[in-house]
């Protein structure tokens, strides 16, 4: 009996590893690291641009992660709009560092992203008050 009730304990502790999000997080570094490639990919930078961006980026990563960590549920309001103050001005400093062209081709690519991460849940935020609206 006492290995029936081991074994399930085991077979349990096994599943719920799995169930778990089967992709592994990945650090401000990795994430800062793809983001200059698809900046790279998108606006053409030069390599001294995408230098600075990383260093921007990954700064900014960084704090939003901390801002994450330390969260409640109690304040996550307030963290999001803490998290959005950093990557405004992270933005700020990245499309200093761009061409006015580049400039124009970040402003649209962030707009997509947004539009792609609101389409991604579900349609939460704008477009759900705009339905409500009408």
């Amino acid at each position: 009996m006492k290995r029936v009730i081991l074994v399930l304990a085991v077979v349990m502790s096994t599943l719920s590893v799995f169930a778990q999000d089967g992709k592994p997080k990945k650090n401000a570094e990795q994430r800062a690291t793809m983001y200059v490639k698809e900046l790279t990919t998108e606006l053409g930078l030069t390599a001294d641009q995408s230098s600075k961006i990383k260093a921007v980026q990954l700064e900014s990563l960084t704090k939003i992660d901390t801002i994450k960590a330390k969260a409640t549920d109690a304040d996550k309001k307030a963290s999001k709009k803490e998290a959005k103050v950093v990557s405004d001005a992270a933005n700020a400093s990245i499309k200093a560092v761009l061409t006015d062209e580049q400039k124009a081709k970040f402003d649209a690519w962030v707009e997509a992203k947004k539009e792609k991460m609101k389409n991604k849940e579900g349609g939460k935020g704008k477009g759900e008050k705009e339905e409500n609206e009408n």
